[in-house]
């Protein structure tokens, strides 16, 4: 009977922390659909140096910021889709701010510098050792997913 109690336990925080989103980028639904990049980039990015190809296309992550005068931690999930368009590229951008309640969705007019996309507001996304990384201003770098590949998967 005790064991039946902890399997049950067990199950019922998985299934708890997987509904309040808590876990792996497997767990999120994808933010960014075909539909949204589907029309011209408006604006197009700037291009410095033409970028490393594995910045292409739909990526993903859940990005720990702090809140430097507080030290609180807050998750938020990050997404972006890299398209090339009639000779231009075009960025459409997903970040959820829970904590203040904003969203940033749309294109976005961010420079490609090769295994580099820069803001001027001091969103990186970067190339590293062959994977994809997310950084925002003094946090630490987060390593995304390919959104699409089976690493990302909707919630049921």
């Amino acid at each position: 009977m005790r064991s039946l109690t902890g399997i049950a336990v067990v199950l019922c925080l998985m299934v708890g922390l997987t509904w309040a989103g808590v876990g792996q980028i497997g767990e999120l639904r994808p933010q960014i659909s075909p539909q949204d990049v589907a029309g011209k980039p408006d604006p197009p990015m700037k291009v410095a140096r033409e970028p490393n190809p594995l910045l292409l296309g739909h990526w993903g992550c859940r990005h720990i910021t702090r809140v430097m005068k507080t030290g609180e931690t807050f998750e938020e999930p990050v997404e972006y889709w890299l398209v090339q368009k009639d000779g231009q590229y075009g960025l459409f951008f997903y970040r959820d701010k829970k904590r203040k309640m904003k969203q940033y969705r749309g294109w976005r007019d961010w420079t490609l510098d090769g295994d580099r996309i820069v803001s001027e507001v001091g969103v990186s996304i970067f190339v590293r050792d062959g994977e994809v990384y997310y950084e925002w201003k003094n946090d630490p770098p987060t390593r995304m997913s390919r959104v699409g590949d089976g690493s990302w998967k909707p919630k049921e």
